[in-house]
């Protein structure tokens, strides 16, 4: 049986739709989550690399671009 598309959503810097549990990855450092809606922040500017890993779900890759202020 294949693993089902991610359901989750990026709009602009939040992500839905997450599964419960599931792991925010940003770069390399992982960040366990346990909520279907997250937030993200960022210490600098950048263009970020994000995935989303939730079994069964097919991981999803995001690139996030983080502006100077």
């Amino acid at each position: 049986v294949a693993r089902p598309e991610s359901p989750v959503v990026l709009a602009g810097k939040t992500l839905s739709g997450l599964p419960v549990p599931s792991l925010i990855r940003i770069g390399n450092v992982a960040y366990p989550c346990a909520e279907t809606v997250a937030e993200l922040e960022f210490g600098h500017a950048g263009t970020f690399a994000v995935a989303i890993e939730a079994w069964p779900y097919l991981n999803k890759e995001f690139t996030v671009e983080n502006p100077p202020l």
